[in-house]
């Protein structure tokens, strides 16, 4: 499970898809776009975040304009050669959260990303590259750990 999910709410075929696999993408809003690519934003346009994992493209808009991986700041976690960051507010990382998450005891990364995220110190809209709270993801993330499965 990750924060891009193609088959979610707001991926449906709109008309525009990614220019190089074709896949439907999300939608993201324009500040998210603008959060975390380098250079200087395109035109007003709608952006959405290209969820396959092989394809270069992260962001792509109705208008034409397209980033590649190498045009952004931090590749997301799901997309081939990333880092694995699960979670771009606190910069923690999969292989982090799975290794501790094979242990009886509770998750301390989890724990303590609830409860900043409780108390609203998160930067979500703008730092996660899908322009979505990654909580429900870790969530899911540790429970696929601990029961075996793979997500």
């Amino acid at each position: 499970m990750t924060a891009c999910d193609d088959t979610a709410p707001g991926a449906a075929s709109d008309g525009f898809a990614c220019p190089a696999d074709g896949s439907p993408g999300q939608l993201v809003r324009a500040l998210t776009v603008a959060a975390n690519v380098r250079g200087p934003m395109p035109a007003p346009q709608r952006f959405k975040i290209c969820c396959s994992r092989d394809c270069e493209i992260v962001y792509f808009g109705d208008a034409g304009d397209a980033f590649s991986v190498g045009d952004v700041d931090t590749v997301p976690g799901f997309k081939a050669g990333s880092d694995g960051l699960v979670c771009y507010c606190f910069g923690h990382r999969e292989v982090d959260l799975r290794a501790e998450s094979g242990a009886a005891a509770p998750s301390r990364i989890l724990a303590a990303v609830e409860a900043r995220v409780e108390t609203g110190d998160c930067y979500c809209a703008v730092k996660s590259p899908s322009g979505r709270c990654c909580l429900g993801n870790l969530r899911a993330l540790v429970e696929a750990t601990r029961s075996g499965s793979a997500t």
